[in-house]
């Protein structure tokens, strides 16, 4: 995570975070949102509140990993879309996820939504499961 902030910023030296908070995590995705800090092209140190999503996900077979760096400013959280579509289905009856626990369900919402999300912002990265600094 502090790997690709530190590309997004400017001057990567001046990068801090606070208030670092999971927000959701399981063995295929992590979701944390803080507050991100840094000097901006002028040399002004600016914060902004972000989200940051690593997820697995499994394509021909193989792992590969995403990642999505969202600003909260601009965009609404991945655990608000998950919660709200979560709280406006209409369960149908006999269907895979019908057949799942609450849990599971919820964790799948979120997943989707991070998953989709990803797509359009954000991007794959190298996935090494054993290497802590890809996490």
């Amino acid at each position: 995570m502090e790997k690709t902030f530190k590309e997004l910023a400017k001057d990567p030296s001046s990068v801090s975070f606070n208030d670092v908070k999971v927000m959701f995590d399981n063995d295929s995705i992590c979701i944390i949102q803080l507050k991100f800090s840094a000097k901006n092209g002028f040399g002004a140190m600016v914060s902004s509140d972000m989200e940051y999503v690593y997820l697995i996900d499994m394509q021909d077979s193989t792992k590969c990993a995403r990642e999505m760096v969202r600003k909260l400013e601009d965009k609404e959280s991945i655990m608000a879309m998950a919660r709200r579509e979560y709280q406006n289905k209409d369960w149908k009856k006999d269907s895979p996820v019908d057949k799942m626990s609450d849990d599971e369900k919820k964790a799948f919402f979120i997943y989707h939504k991070a998953y989709m999300a990803s797509i359009w912002d954000g991007r794959k990265v190298n996935y090494d499961r054993d290497d802590i600094d890809n996490w």
